[in-house]
């Protein structure tokens, strides 16, 4: 694959998971996990740190700067997280907004962004 286009697959990875996301989110009765991998604030964090370093990585590869990188990558899946919930509040009937649900998508998104910065800077003193 040619460099200038070895940003695509992140991007539809990118894409991809975040309609999964919203897909999830929306959906009246979601599939149920048992066990901690069920628990539902770890689900959130862990699906919008993902969906974060999606986003960030894909920027990385495009010659953004980490710090860009991540501020885009943290802005876009905490303003998704809002909005799921919002959409959750506004358009379900089976599903509620909870505040408590968008701090631990926020907390994923950070998580993740420092990883990210970790692996970054861990990478460039090899």
């Amino acid at each position: 694959m040619t460099p200038e286009r070895r940003h695509i697959p992140w991007m539809i990875a990118a894409i991809t998971w975040t309609a999964a996301l919203l897909y999830f989110s929306l959906i009246p009765s979601p599939p149920h996990v048992e066990g901690f991998w069920g628990w539902d604030k770890f689900q959130h964090a862990f699906s919008l740190g993902v969906m974060c370093l999606l986003i960030a990585i894909t920027c990385l590869i495009m010659q953004t700067s980490l710090k860009k990188a991540c501020q885009i990558g943290l802005v876009s899946a905490i303003i998704c997280g809002g909005l799921i919930e919002i959409f959750q509040g506004l358009f379900t009937t089976s599903r509620e907004a909870d505040i408590r649900d968008f701090e631990a998508d926020a907390l994923g998104a950070l998580l993740a962004t420092a990883f990210l910065i970790l692996m970054v800077k861990y990478r460039g003193r090899r």
